[in-house]
């Protein structure tokens, strides 16, 4: 019997002996790769890389001379042929017990099935790949994995792919725009940081959904973007308690923020960001907001404002100047096939009252009779003053701002994303005029023309 066992381990052994096709020494490691493609003429083949010559030398227990900061190489020369690194092998770099640090270069696209599987030392990853599928296993049993760099042109990372990680501290997001990276840190519950890196334009949905370890997100530098939070990419951060928002974030998602427990929330714009539907649903109405000297305005008329009850300035902020108020009245104006119409000219169209209801429930056009699909009184003017936009189809789903004279923000409205009509109503505030438009549409600036008729 032993002896048909020490046959059987022989033919096993002869048989995975040379699953690899050539060895590499980098960094001091002996890196073994598998040709996947051969190279085409004057082109290049592509390779899978692993610690082990075989998986049957790794099940045996061999050692691997893997050891210390490994930075996977993008290609590799053999016999004359130039190979692009593609692939992570499945228990590639599993149990390699002196693996401090992995980098992945750009070519990557695979990381297979526990690649990195209990290697006990790992402490930091960095990706460089553009796109990559890495397995849910990958890292699982890296216990002391605290440090992941995800470089600026990655552009995919796998769902879950860090879920439950035990000992993530530090994450740095430097990706610009990544298509998706949803749940990936799932289920994480080390304290942990997120940077989010000056050129970072979107944070993915869902990048940090149930990461309830979360305690801080930080935005480094001056981004040159108008950056957006994509909805659900914080929602049950259960531990993040303060968040500074930096002026570069123009656009919050609908429960990007939901059942976070925020202590403090602090804006760093004199202009508020555009929410979008809900995005701080589940937290707490009475959390303290701080805003930017001289922006209260702004934010107390903003859905921001409606949303919380405690917006105020920080210590040292001067009282806001008393502002004498000016009407104004404008021409017709213009913006992106969308008009803009004082109230005075289609006064006309108004039904008379009724014993039934207000004579502002309903407000008639030429084609069509337009009724609010919430409260009236949520549309109808004020005052005698109402914003009508035409071809308002094009707008659906656009956050609609109007601003007064000195630029403080009167209005925050949204029209709702499945708007079919040709018309939007918007009630405005009595003694102030209205002059710019702005939300998911491009930012623009517009010369319009005005006249001062009292105080």
């Amino acid at each position: 019997m032993k002896r048909l066992l020490l046959l059987l381990s022989v033919l096993l052994l002869a048989q995975y002996a040379n699953a690899f096709d050539f060895v590499k020494k980098v960094g001091g490691s002996n890196l073994f790769f598998s040709i996947e493609h051969m190279p085409p003429v004057d082109g290049k083949g592509t390779v899978s890389v692993s610690a082990y010559e075989s998986e049957m030398m790794r099940i045996m227990g061999a050692s691997s001379s893997v050891k210390g900061r490994l930075v996977i190489p993008s290609e590799v020369v053999y016999d004359g042929e130039r190979y692009i690194v593609t692939s992570v092998e499945p228990h590639a770099f599993a149990s390699c017990e002196r693996l401090l640090a992995v980098t992945l270069p750009h070519t990557i696209v695979n990381v297979g099935d526990a690649a990195f599987d209990k290697c006990p030392n790992l402490k930091s990853v960095a990706l460089e790949c553009d796109s990559v599928q890495i397995a849910l296993s990958a890292f699982a049993g890296c216990d002391m994995l605290d440090s992941l760099v995800i470089h600026d042109k990655v552009r995919y990372i796998s769902q879950f792919a860090f879920s439950s990680v035990k000992s993530l501290k530090e994450i740095v997001l430097l990706s610009e725009n990544v298509s998706s990276m949803q749940s990936l840190f799932y289920a994480c519950e080390s304290q942990a940081k997120l940077t989010v890196g000056p050129a970072v334009a979107v944070v993915p949905q869902f990048l940090c959904f149930c990461f309830y370890g979360l305690q801080e997100v930080e935005f480094a530098g001056d981004n040159p973007h108008s950056a957006v939070i994509d909805q659900y990419a914080f929602t049950n951060c259960t531990s993040l308690r303060m968040l500074h928002l930096p002026p570069s974030v123009g656009v919050i998602k609908s429960n990007a923020f939901s059942y976070c427990s925020f202590q403090l929330l602090e804006f760093n714009s004199d202009m508020p960001p555009i929410l979008d539907e809900t995005p701080f649903y589940g937290v707490d109405s009475s959390t303290n907001v701080t805003i930017p000297c001289g922006s209260r305005q702004n934010y107390l008329n903003s859905a921001i404002g409606k949303r919380f009850h405690n917006v105020a300035y920080p210590r040292g902020c001067p009282s806001d100047p008393m502002v004498q108020e000016v009407v104004y009245i404008h021409d017709t104006v213009w913006i992106h096939d969308t008009l803009y119409l004082p109230e005075s000219m289609f006064r006309d169209k108004l039904e008379p009252p009724t014993d039934e209801g207000s004579m502002y429930d309903h407000v008639e056009t030429d084609t069509e009779q337009i009724v609010g699909d919430d409260d009236p009184q949520d549309w109808i003017f004020i005052e005698g003053r109402i914003l009508r936009i035409e071809k308002a189809a094009r707008l659906a789903g656009t956050a609609i701002r109007v601003y007064d004279e000195r630029g403080d923000l009167l209005i925050d409205d949204r029209m709702p994303p499945s708007y079919r009509a040709d018309n939007y109503y918007l009630k405005m505030p009595g003694r102030k005029r209205y002059f710019l438009i702005v939300g998911t549409l491009d930012a623009i600036s517009v010369d319009v023309m005005h006249q001062r008729i009292g105080l």
